[in-house]
């Protein structure tokens, strides 16, 4: 197995996984970056269930626009 079906395999609880496999991963941290994390947060509330399952596993990153122009500063 590769690196990464091993990885998904681990966080499925499976002994492996192929690819066209389906698994259901328990996400132990998500990440956005600065790029996309604006749209998200500002469609947010738009969902039906608009919670996040756990705040404190969720990092947003701000990588595309540093140092950033005023302009991207006030969405930062």
């Amino acid at each position: 197995m590769t690196i990464t079906e091993r990885i998904l395999a681990r966080a499925g609880g499976l002994v492996s996984a192929r690819p066209g496999d389906i698994v259901n991963a328990s996400v132990d941290r998500a990440m956005i970056h600065d790029n996309n994390a604006a749209l998200v947060m500002d469609n947010f509330e738009k969902i039906i269930d608009p919670v996040v399952w756990a705040p404190e596993k969720v990092a947003i990153f701000i990588d595309h626009h540093s140092p950033s122009t005023s302009v991207k500063a006030s969405g930062h």
